[in-house]
């Protein structure tokens, strides 16, 4: 709000005391006790109203062209962030995408992190079943070995009353009942054929081997089968250079060697070949079957050692 211009000789008088050139010269005021360094401030009297008038006008100026400006800058400050904001929306909408992956990712996460759970839960039963089935096999396999002895046990009883014979040649005409008996002629040791339960060729272990196929004779007693086992030992100690073989019971073909022993069980059989092989390897000098068991003996004087199963022939 404006006010009404002073009078002309007011103005005047105005003028002149503003424009007093000795200002040294103008009255001062009495000092206070207190005095201050700074440049004391004209009083403002309300007795100069053309002050207040230049004052209003020049604030009024002042804030019309403030607001101008402020409207210049606003405009402007617009103008320059329309293209920041178009930015800010891409931005937005590409960060929502990245939010919308994110959660996809979020979802994925959390499925394989189930999936995981359950898998891992299903490898630890598989774990703790595994262990059991090792402790039941392990069981298993200790019922097995333990099982398997016996049948071979009751295998080898069954063979007391049998000789198992190598080297007697075959013939389609052949009569093993009479050749036995005269085996136990040519050994000394008196074999009726009443005393034969049985006799009978068995089949090869080797397809491809030429030699004759084994006979064994069942007799009544395992008295007769071990009379008859020392006597065959005791021949052939007494005749080194003509031990047992095929001539001395009536084959006039090549002279073959003849072999008796123990008929053995199959699981025998195969810890007693391997037993030969190994104790020629490891320079055993004595292998030998007694009473349905196989012994090694390192030396003269050394003690015999019962080969009980194939995993013990490893460890002589």
């Amino acid at each position: 709000m404006l006010r009404t211009p002073p009078k002309e000789g007011d103005f005047g008088i105005l003028v002149r005391v503003e424009s007093e050139p000795n200002i040294r010269a103008a009255p001062t005021s009495t000092p206070n006790k207190k005095s201050k360094t700074g440049r004391p401030k004209r009083p403002r009297t309300d007795s100069s109203p053309d002050t207040d008038f230049y004052t209003d006008v020049h604030r009024s100026l002042t804030d019309e062209q403030l607001l101008v400006t402020i409207r210049q800058e606003i405009r402007s400050a617009i103008s320059s962030e329309i293209p920041e904001i178009s930015k800010t929306d891409t931005i937005n909408n590409e960060l929502r995408e990245i939010k919308e992956l994110c959660l996809g990712l979020k979802h994925s996460v959390e499925f394989m992190s189930t999936e995981f759970d359950r898998i891992k839960s299903e490898l630890d039963a598989c774990k703790s079943d595994n262990k059991t089935l090792q402790k039941e096999n392990e069981t298993l396999k200790s019922t097995v070995a333990d099982l398997a002895q016996r049948v071979n046990l009751i295998e080898q009883n069954s063979r007391q009353q049998n000789v198992e014979i190598n080297g007697i040649p075959e013939h389609k005409s052949e009569n093993l009942i009479k050749t036995i008996v005269q085996m136990g002629k040519v050994v000394s040791s008196t074999i009726k054929e009443e005393d034969i339960l049985s006799v009978v060729r068995v089949r090869k272990l080797d397809p491809e081997t030429k030699n004759p196929r084994a006979v064994v004779a069942k007799l009544r007693s395992t008295l007769l089968t071990d009379t008859l086992l020392t006597s065959v030992s005791q021949f052939n100690k007494t005749h080194p250079k003509e031990k047992l073989n095929s001539q001395h019971l009536g084959y006039g073909n090549a002279v073959q060697p003849v072999f008796v022993s123990e008929h053995l069980s199959p699981l025998n059989k195969r810890i007693h070949a391997a037993t030969r092989k190994a104790a020629r390897e490891k320079g055993y000098l004595y292998v030998w079957v007694r009473d349905g068991k196989v012994l090694v003996r390192k030396a003269d004087g050394h003690q015999a050692k019962h080969v009980k199963s194939l995993e013990a022939v490893m460890l002589l």
